[in-house]
């Protein structure tokens, strides 16, 4: 469900632990339209070994 308040709440409680680098684009596309239903189209996970770092990334559909 496209509800820019919780997904802020969501990420305020979580002090931002999961350093969601979009965050900003998705709370102002989820407040600016009028987004009824949310589709997972894709979810992957990169790991780079040399970093020991992990970046997830998904592709949604709204409706």
């Amino acid at each position: 469900q496209g509800d820019a308040g919780e997904f802020f709440k969501f990420i305020a409680h979580e002090e931002d632990r999961r350093r969601v680098c979009g965050f900003p684009a998705i709370y102002t596309m989820l407040q600016t339209l009028s987004l009824e239903h949310g589709q997972l189209l894709n979810y992957d996970q990169s790991f780079e070994k040399m970093t020991n770092s992990l970046v997830t990334f998904c592709a949604v559909k709204f409706s």
